[in-house]
């Protein structure tokens, strides 16, 4: 009898064991830590969606100096436009030590770059700068004549001439 009351209590023991291994609460917690995982291992960037604020500086009065970051996203193109226009298309250079992009087009106001498709899925950052003319404030005034200035004639008549009916028409 004494044998049967062992084994009892030895199967009891092993479905407390079991229940806590294989029970509810054990559940909900292996799968909050794998849902917990799976978010922190994902590159989720909330904010302006690709690209860092840039910055404008001049080292003299002609001289503007621009620089910002840029999100490498792999095989697509990106267009960045300069915080402040320069006259002609600036001197740029990019940051890029492992060649994932090329600039595909530039302009006075903007540049656009291609990705290429073997970059790693890991969130990776470009640094840019460039360096150009800036923009006069506002265009030279020139004299000019008279006649220069002078609006343009026009081929309208002084004032409306009168219709007068002709007499048994109404």
């Amino acid at each position: 009898m004494s044998e049967t009351v062992l084994q009892q209590a030895a199967r009891c023991r092993r479905h407390r064991v079991g229940d806590w291994l294989f029970g509810r609460v054990a559940a909900g917690l292996a799968a909050v830590l794998s849902l917990l995982v799976m978010v922190g291992c994902m590159n989720i960037n909330f904010g302006d969606w690709g690209s860092s604020p840039s910055s404008a500086r001049s080292d003299d009065s002609s001289v503007l100096a621009q620089d910002g970051r840029i999100a490498v996203r792999a095989g697509s193109e990106q267009v960045i436009y300069y915080p402040v226009a320069y006259t002609a298309p600036p001197n740029l250079e990019l940051e890029d030590s492992s060649h994932l992009c090329d600039i595909a087009e530039q302009s006075e106001t903007c540049f656009r770059v291609r990705f290429r498709g073997n970059v790693t899925s890991s969130q990776q950052w470009l640094s840019w700068k460039a360096r150009g003319v800036r923009p006069s404030a506002a265009p030279a005034s020139t004299t000019a004549t008279s006649a220069e200035t002078a609006p343009p004639a026009t081929l309208v008549p002084p004032a409306p001439v009168p219709v007068v009916p002709v007499s048994g028409q109404q």
